[in-house]
């Protein structure tokens, strides 16, 4: 966007500087800066600003006026703390605070700071207010929280266990995952460390001491080891053991210790399969850390080809068998994956040609080089004879118009040369020929060059980019450099093509100095700018340096004077690394990061960078940069570096898919959550691929979101819902959530992101919004009231149709709270009602309840009510939401009063038949006791009057009254048992019945048989069990009075629900129809009745009678 051009008077006093020209271009330079800069008099009036306080002002519908109070600016309501700010600040206070505006519609974060502005004698003129944009750190920061929240997100997936070691105690927690992971319960968990210790292999010990050791010394800043543990079921598990020191005492003595154990038994096994293959693998294989190039393991194989011992080999690094022309590390590493010619040298020095081919695995959280090595000595020595000859064919090298030119690599001495080389570099060829390579080469370059001949040897190809060349002349020019190892008239010979790129070069220099001020000049606002003149060793450093780091400027100050203020640790790296800068005159900038001391003695972090100004002979003469304090930015990294390190642990234990997309390279790396998830080998899923399995009719939603996101700017994350494509076929339902990195110009470069699976949730999502139809079918299908208490936020839910149909209530509002509906209860229910909601919320074993009480209608009637209702706790068991439903049951209420009353009524009758059946009982044994007893007794008594009158009728009157007495005795013994009660809780009811039976099969009248089980004793109550044994009783009385039967069968069983009692004889039987029902059947018809039982008859004459009785047992009896 260009700039308004605006004419402002000079923004401050400025400290003299050693140039008009250095003071014009501070000028420029804050005038372009993107940090505001205002400036306020006495008055509280604006004097001046920069263009970029204009703008912004702007931006946000301020209009910066010169002469305008600033408390024009800021709405009423802010007026009075603005005027004590400024109170403070014109007292010598500085003031500055974080604040977010809204600019052009878009939230901006901005640090304000007001700074007492004094003049050259010290006297306050005003106040500079400058703004400085720290939208990019709070971005930074919310990617922090954004990694913090991934971070603790997959740890809590994590099928880790934790621990928490208390050092002094020998106490120790460990997690529910732990517990699980090795078999325990909270029951039998190992709560002391000697007991942990004692479960640790024997073997595996002494070595998890000596880390434990290590890092209580401080020597490790973590634990790390892995041993076998014994598990509960006492097997042995391999485990990862992590951990460090989170307190120490006053000695530096650990106080408490936590960290996680990672079941590895899998990864070993895994691992042990792998050495076994690495050792038995024909090919020379080794691995090495990619970190220092050590090797880690090497097979016999290797042994042989390189003619090393196991431990020599394993003593070296990798650079040890290469040649000096060999890649560095991190070039080799960048070639892992495919096929590459290396020369290596054996250990009697034998020069050997290999094609290595290998890969990146990861072992104890290192990354190592996995490779493999085949002799191709032979094979390549023929190919490059083979490939020379052509090449000497080939080249067309007199009619080429680039410089060309063949020397010898022994010596760098010239063999041949084209035309274009002679014309180019302004010698004869004579001439030329009589050159060797130096002779074109600067002298500051030699050094280099030799380097450069002793690595042409080997090397075939060799492309080289801006070498410095010397003409006949003495011009220096900038050449790229294409040579080609041949073999020339027998000797080892390089074939050298170059092309001029000196304009190029100039270019670009001029081109990276301009574009380095105006970086500089861009970053003014929170940079202190610098220039050193080499040349007359003075140094000029703006008023920012002295806000920055609280020093008064000294223009006079040499830049010797600037080492001093650096922090030791660094100094000598910082002061080596800039003057090695100034010195090589192949180098024009130069950068380093470090600490600075601030006039109040404590230390900043730092970048410094400048560009080195040179002449034509490559000599420094002037530098011209910039210091910035990156503290904050350094606070940033580092927690971010940290968060990242935490968050790529978490990963791995995550269930989501992880995945990086360089959208540069248009290339898509998944983590193992992928292959986890869905079943996809992780090199199959590009990105085109991943389209593939979006669901079809989400698909182009998808990518249409996405890219919408991609190429808006102002956007950093995408998230979406879809459904994505099992292996198997079946489509889950996921959500991605991605992070878009952009360049500088907002354009998308990579996007990192997770795939989620949320079938089960989104399951359950479906069949809670099934749930919630069949809720609101049922609502309006069923007449009962439904509601819903929120204990916390006191809103209570009502179904307004049952409201008015259960509760009779029109207007909702008038019974809005739990108050409310209680003064609506009757007086003699509410207080009950209170209390058995109370006790159900405070005792929290007790979350369903259920009452009745009478509520007044709308119309002044009372309504019986029914109220179920449950309980929802939350995991402190804190009551947080009541849930039931009423119903109204005034009909049945009704309905059981009439009941009642006509239970009362049948009472009464039951009553009256028992007494009318008590009245005729005792008329009955009257009966017996006149007709039958009475009698024989005035029978017995003649014969004993007889007895006394007749002398010879005495013995045998004697006789006879005996008997009669006899005969009293056992009539008065029977009526007196069937009055009695029998003695069932002594003898329990079939021995009762028993002895029943015993008795009247000892007069031999009748013969009666039982089939009963002892398991009819645990279904009858008491009660049940007396009443079976008088109904049995009366029944045997009937038929050895009236059936004339010689065998009665009685056969008591359960039957479904009741207990069946029949009673079957073979007697004369008799017309139901015409009988009358005596006494005995009134009674066992009034007996079963009461316990709500059936009785029923079969008989007909002739055909003996069959006595039925149904009635529930115990448990069905209510």
């Amino acid at each position: 966007m260009k700039r308004k051009e605006h004419h402002f008077p000079p923004l401050l006093q400025q400290t003299p500087t050693p140039t008009s020209s250095i003071q014009d271009a501070f000028r420029i330079l804050i005038d372009n800066t993107e940090q505001v800069y205002i400036l306020v008099d006495t008055d509280c009036k604006i004097r001046l600003f920069n263009s970029i306080a204009y703008e912004r002002a702007a931006l946000s519908h301020i209009h910066l006026e010169v002469g305008r109070s600033v408390f024009e600016l800021v709405p009423p309501g802010e007026v009075e703390s603005l005027r004590q700010l400024y109170k403070k600040v014109f007292a010598g206070e500085k003031i500055a605070y974080e604040k977010k505006y809204d600019v052009a519609g878009k939230p901006r974060y901005f640090t304000i700071t007001f700074i007492p502005a004094n003049d050259e004698r010290g006297r306050n003129v005003g106040v500079l207010i400058t703004a400085n944009d720290i939208t990019e750190n709070k971005i930074k920061q919310q990617e922090l929280e954004l990694s913090e929240e991934r971070w603790r997100f997959a740890l809590e997936g994590s099928n880790q266990g934790m621990w928490d070691w208390n050092v002094l105690t020998g106490q120790v927690y460990f997690s529910a995952s732990w517990k699980k992971l090795f078999g325990y319960t909270d029951d039998n968990a190992i709560k002391q460390i000697e007991e942990w210790e004692s479960r640790i292999h024997p073997q595996d010990k002494p070595l998890v001491e000596k880390n434990l050791y290590n890092h209580f010394k401080s020597n490790n800043p973590h634990f790390e080891s892995v041993y076998r543990f014994k598990s509960k079921n006492n097997g042995y598990r391999w485990l990862l053991a992590r951990g460090m020191v989170l307190e120490k005492d006053s000695n530096n003595n650990p106080v408490r210790m936590i960290g996680t154990h990672t079941d590895i038994t899998d990864m070993r096994l895994l691992e042990e399969s792998y050495k076994t293959l690495f050792d038995a693998n024909p090919l020379p294989s080794w691995t090495y850390c990619l970190d220092s190039g050590r090797f880690m393991d090497v097979n016999e194989a290797a042994l042989k080809l390189y003619g090393y011992s196991r431990a020599e080999f394993l003593s070296m690094t990798i650079s040890d068998l290469g040649m000096q022309n060999e890649l560095s590390l991190e070039q080799e590493v960048t070639h892992l994956g495919g096929q590459h010619y290396r020369q290596h040298r054996k250990k009697g020095g034998d020069i050997i040609i290999v094609n290595i081919t290998g890969d990146i695995i990861q072992k104890n959280n290192k990354a190592l080089a996995l490779v493999m090595a085949e002799d191709v000595t032979e094979k390549v020595a023929a190919e490059r004879k083979l490939q020379q000859s052509e090449k000497q064919y080939r080249t067309l090298f007199h009619s080429n118009p680039l410089p060309a030119w063949i020397y010898e690599i022994k010596s760098g001495k010239m063999l041949a040369v084209n035309k274009a080389a002679i014309d180019h570099y302004g010698y004869t060829k004579e001439a030329f020929l009589a050159l060797s390579l130096f002779d074109i080469h600067p002298k500051e370059q030699h050094a280099k060059l030799q380097q450069r001949l002793q690595k042409e040897k080997t090397d075939e190809n060799i492309i080289e980019k801006e070498w410095k060349h010397q003409k006949k002349n003495g011009e220096v020019i900038y050449v790229d450099l294409n040579s080609t190892a041949i073999n020339y008239n027998g000797t080892d010979s390089r074939l050298v093509v170059a092309h001029d790129v000196t304009a190029m070069v100039l270019t670009k220099q001029q081109l990276q100095i301009s574009n380095h001020r105006f970086e500089l000049a861009t970053k003014a606002a929170s940079e202190a700018l610098w220039e050193w003149d080499i040349e007359n060793n003075k140094v000029y450093i703006s008023p920012v340096y002295e806000q920055m780091f609280g020093f008064e400027i000294d223009i006079s100050q040499n830049y010797k004077e600037w080492h001093d203020y650096i922090h030791p640790d660094d100094s000598k790296r910082v002061i080596d690394s800039f003057y090695s800068a100034i010195d090589n005159p192949n180098l024009s900038q130069w950068v380093q990061e470090y600490r600075y001391q601030k006039a109040d003695d404590s230390y900043v972090y730092v970048v410094d960078h400048c560009i080195i100004i040179r002449d034509e002979k490559g000599q420094a003469t002037k530098a011209v940069g910039a210091i910035q304090d990156i503290s904050k930015r350094k606070e940033v990294e580092n927690a971010i570096k940290e968060s990242n390190e935490r968050f790529e642990l978490a990963s791995k234990a995550t269930s989501d898919a992880l995945y990086d997309w360089n959208m540069a390279a248009n290339e898509l790396k998944w983590s193992e959550g992928m292959y986890e998830l869905f079943r996809y080998p992780l090199e199959t899923v590009t990105l085109k691929n991943w389209e593939s399995h979006i669901h079809p009719s989400e698909q182009e939603e998808v990518l249409r979101s996405l890219q919408s996101v991609i190429n808006n700017p102002a956007e950093s994350t995408w998230k979406k819902e879809y459904r994505f494509q099992h292996a198997n076929g079946e489509y889950k339902y996921v959500v991605e959530k991605g992070f878009i990195v952009r360049n500088e110009e907002g354009k998308a470069i990579r996007m990192i992101g997770a795939l989620q699976d949320i079938t089960d949730i989104k399951q359950k999502q479906i069949e809670l919004a099934e749930s919630n139809e069949r809720f609101d079918t049922v609502l309006k299908a069923t007449s009962d009231f439904i509601w819903d208490w929120n204990l916390e936020t006191g809103y209570c839910y009502r179904d307004k149709k049952g409201l008015k149909a259960v509760l009779g209530v029109e207007d909702e509002s008038s019974i809005r709270s739990f108050d409310m509906m209680l003064k609506r209860l009757h007086p003699a229910d509410a207080r009950a009602a209170q209390q058995i909601i109370n006790s159900v919320l405070r005792n929290n074993d007790k979350n369903n309840f259920e009452f009745e009480y009478r509520f007044r209608r709308d119309d002044g009637h009372y309504a019986y009510i029914f109220d179920r209702a449950i309980v929802i706790r939350n995991e402190e068991k804190k009551p947080v939401r009541i849930i039931g439903a009423a119903q109204d049951i005034t009909p049945r209420k009704k309905l059981e009063q009439k009941l009642l009353q006509k239970e009362l009524e049948k009472q009464k009758i039951i009553s009256k038949a028992t007494i009318d059946t008590q009245e005729q009982e005792r008329t009955e044994i009257g009966r017996e006791l006149h007709d039958n007893v009475n009698q024989v007794l005035t029978t017995t008594k003649l014969y004993l009057e007889l007895s006394e009158a007749s002398p010879e009728m005495k013995e045998e009157m004697i006789h006879k009254s005996k008997k009669n007495i006899i005969y009293v005795i056992n009539e008065i013994r029977q009526l007196s048992r069937s009055l009695m009660n029998p003695s069932i809780d002594d003898l329990g009811l079939m021995d009762a019945i028993k002895d029943l039976i015993d008795s009247i099969n000892a007069t031999k009248k009748l013969f009666i048989k039982l089939k009963m089980g002892r398991e009819i004793e645990g279904l009858l109550t008491p009660d049940a069990k007396l009443m079976v044994y008088r109904i049995l009783q009366e029944a045997l009385n009937n038929a050895v009075k009236h059936s004339q039967a010689s065998n009665v069968l009685i056969h008591i069983k359960k039957k479904e629900k009741n207990i069946e009692v029949i009673v079957q004889d073979n007697g004369i039987g008799f017309n139901i129809a015409s009988a009358k029902k005596g006494v005995g059947l009134k009674n066992i018809q009034n007996r079963v009745y009461l316990v709500n039982g059936k009785v029923k008859i079969e008989s007909t004459p002739g055909n003996g009678c069959t006595l039925f009785i149904h009635f529930p047992f115990k448990n069905e009896l209510i």
